[in-house]
C-alpha cells in the first residue's frame, strides 16, 4: 500500500491577469498533464465554445489559454478538447462553491493530455470572463505549503487498507457503482475504527476532511447519484459511507465493534461488482448468522433512510447508471 504526501494548507498555484488589468486568482492544478513551474505559461485567455468543453471546441483558442466551465464531463476530456483545438493551456472555472476550487482528477483522456490546466473558483471565473480580451499567466507559486505525510493520518491508512480488503473479499470493485461503493466502504471502515464522521482531517488540513459534507446529517440520498456534475466515484461513494455512519449512530458507541464485524463479514455474501443493495443484503446475511438477528431492523433503517430500501436498484447499462430509489423497509426485516 503506497501512501503519499498531501499539500498542506495554503495556495500552490495562481492565475495572474497581466492586461488590461492586473489581478491574481488562487488556483488548483490538475492531477494530470504537465505540471507548471514558477514561470508558467502566458497567453491570451479565450472563453471556450461550448462553455463546458465536453465536445470539440469551436472558438478560436489556438495559441491561447482556453477558459472552460466545470461540469458535464471529466476534466481530462475538457483539457484534451482544448489541446486538439490548439490551446497551450487551460483554466477551468468552478461551477459551484463560490470561492472554492478542487484538484482536478485524472479521467479517460488523462494519458493523452500534453498541456497544463488549473482550476479557479466560480467567483473568480465570472470575474475573468468579464475582463475584455485578458492576457494571463498560470503558474506555480514560488513558496509552497509544507507537505503532510498521509501515513500519519489513520483515516487515510484505514481507507486505503479498506480498498485492499473489498477487492480481496468481494472481487471486482471498478465502474461507476462498484467504484463508488469501494470509496464509500473504505470511508466507512475508517469511521468504524476511529469513531468520527469525518475522514482525513489531518491529511487535508481541514476540519471537514476529504468529503463535501460531514457524514452526520449527510444531505444526499441514492437518487442524487451522479449529481450535481456527473458520475464521480468519491462523490457518489459518500452516499454509501453516509449509510455506514447512520448504522454507527443506530447501533451506538458500545456496539460499534459488533457492527464492524457485520460490515466486514457481509462482504463474504456480496457478489463481485456490487450495487448498493447488494452491500445491504450482504450485511443482512451476516446479521442473520449472528447472535442478534433483530439487528436487521437497524440495518434496514439506515439503508432505507438514504433511498436503498425495499425495491431499490442500481443498474448499469454501458456507462449509464439508472437508480431506482426506495425509502421503504420490509414488514419482516429478517428477509433481504
Amino acid at each position: 500500500m503506497q501512501m503519499y504526501l498531501f499539500t498542506g494548507a495554503g495556495g500552490t498555484h495562481e492565475v495572474v491577469v497581466n492586461s488590461p488589468v492586473t489581478v491574481s486568482y488562487g488556483a488548483s492544478p490538475a492531477a494530470f498533464g504537465p505540471q507548471l513551474d514558477t514561470t508558467g505559461i502566458t497567453g491570451d485567455v479565450v472563453v471556450a465554445e461550448p462553455a463546458n468543453g465536453c465536445t470539440p471546441i469551436t472558438s478560436s483558442v489556438s495559441g491561447g489559454i482556453a477558459l472552460i466551465d466545470r461540469g458535464a464531463c471529466d476534466f481530462s476530456l475538457k483539457v484534451f478538447n482544448a489541446q486538439r483545438a490548439g490551446a497551450i493551456a487551460v483554466i477551468v472555472a468552478n461551477n459551484q462553491g463560490g470561492t472554492a476550487t478542487v484538484t482536478m482528477g485524472a479521467g479517460a483522456k488523462a494519458q493523452q493530455v500534453r498541456i497544463p490546466a488549473v482550476m479557479i473558483s466560480q467567483n473568480n471565473g465570472a470575474d475573468l470572463k468579464a475582463i475584455p480580451s485578458p492576457n494571463a499567466t498560470e503558474r506555480r507559486l514560488a513558496v509552497l505549503p509544507l507537505q503532510i505525510d498521509s501515513a500519519l493520518d489513520s483515516d487515510i491508512v484505514y481507507h486505503e487498507y479498506g480498498h485492499g480488503l473489498s477487492w480481496r473479499m468481494i472481487g471486482h470493485m471498478s465502474g461507476p457503482i462498484a467504484g463508488a461503493i469501494g470509496e464509500g466502504n473504505s470511508d466507512g471502515i475508517a469511521m468504524l475504527i476511529n469513531g468520527d464522521d469525518r475522514v482525513g482531517e489531518y491529511g487535508t488540513s481541514s476540519p471537514v476532511g476529504f468529503r463535501r459534507f460531514p457524514y452526520a446529517g449527510y444531505p444526499n440520498t441514492n437518487g442524487d447519484f451522479g449529481l450535481p456534475s456527473g458520475l464521480e466515484v468519491h462523490n457518489d461513494g459518500e452516499i454509501y459511507a453516509a449509510i455506514v455512519w447512520r448504522m454507527i449512530e443506530l447501533f451506538g458507541p458500545s456496539r460499534r465493534d459488533e457492527l464492524f464485524s457485520y460490515v466486514i463479514d457481509g462482504m463474504n455474501f456480496t457478489p463481485s461488482k456490487p450495487a448498493y443493495e447488494n452491500m445491504r443484503d450482504g450485511i443482512l446475511a451476516s446479521v442473520a448468522n449472528g447472535s442478534t438477528p433483530s439487528d436487521c431492523s437497524l440495518v434496514w433503517e439506515a439503508f432505507a433512510q438514504f433511498g436503498v430500501g425495499v425495491g431499490a436498484r442500481g443498474d448499469l447499462t454501458g456507462k449509464v447508471v439508472t437508480i431506482t430509489e426506495s425509502f421503504a423497509v420490509p414488514e419482516n426485516c429478517s428477509a433481504p
